[in-house]
C-alpha cells in the first residue's frame, strides 16, 4: 500500500466495500464485513483532515529558539526533528524533512496543507499585549510563524508555542 501516513487516505486505498462470505463464527475475535466497512471508512475519513505533526519549541526573547519536544505520524520510521530558525525577531521558520518513511519502510514526500500556533505558557509579565501567530506554509516542508504584538510590530517574547500542522 503505498497511502499511508503523512498521506491521506482513501476508503479504497483501504479496499473498498468487503462483502460478508460467512457469518462471523466468534463474534468476540472475528469481524463482520459491515464492520470493517465502517472502520475504514471512518480511518480514511480521519486521515484527510487529521494533524501530520507537532512541534512545541520555547522562545527567549530575540535570542535562541529552543525544541521543546515533537511528534508526528511517520516519527516511528523518521526520527529527524524539525529544525527551527530564527530569521529575526518575530519570524520563525519550522523545517521538516522533505521525505520520510513510514512504519512499513515506504518513503513519502511530504505536503503540509495548514498550521495552527498557539502560545502555551509565557515568562513575560502580562502586559495587556495580544499577540497574533501566524503560520504560513512556505514550501511543501517548511512552516513560518510571524509572532506579533497588538500594535502589529513583531516582537521578542519569553514563551513555549505548540504548533500542529496538517
Amino acid at each position: 500500500m503505498s497511502n499511508l501516513p503523512p498521506d491521506s487516505l482513501s476508503y479504497s486505498d483501504l479496499g473498498g466495500t468487503k462483502l460478508e462470505y460467512t457469518a462471523p463464527i466468534d463474534t468476540s475475535t472475528d469481524r463482520s464485513a459491515d464492520e470493517v466497512n465502517l472502520a475504514f471508512a471512518a480511518v480514511s475519513a480521519m486521515s484527510r483532515t487529521s494533524p501530520r505533526a507537532w512541534v512545541k519549541f520555547s522562545v527567549s526573547g530575540a535570542g535562541a529558539l529552543t525544541l521543546v519536544d515533537w511528534d508526528a505520524v511517520w516519527k516511528a520510521g523518521t526520527v529527524t526533528p524539525p529544525v527551527l530558525t530564527l530569521v529575526t525577531i518575530g519570524k520563525i521558520t519550522i523545517t521538516l524533512p522533505a521525505t520520510v518513511l513510514d512504519e512499513q519502510g515506504a518513503e513519502h514526500s511530504l505536503n503540509l496543507k495548514a498550521g495552527f500556533a498557539s502560545i502555551e505558557a509565557s515568562t513575560d509579565t502580562f502586559s495587556g499585549v495580544i499577540y497574533c501567530l501566524e503560520t504560513k506554509i512556505l514550501t511543501a516542508n517548511t512552516v513560518r510563524l510571524w509572532v506579533a504584538s497588538s500594535t502589529l510590530a513583531y516582537t521578542p517574547i519569553n514563551t513555549t508555542i505548540s504548533l500542529l500542522l496538517f
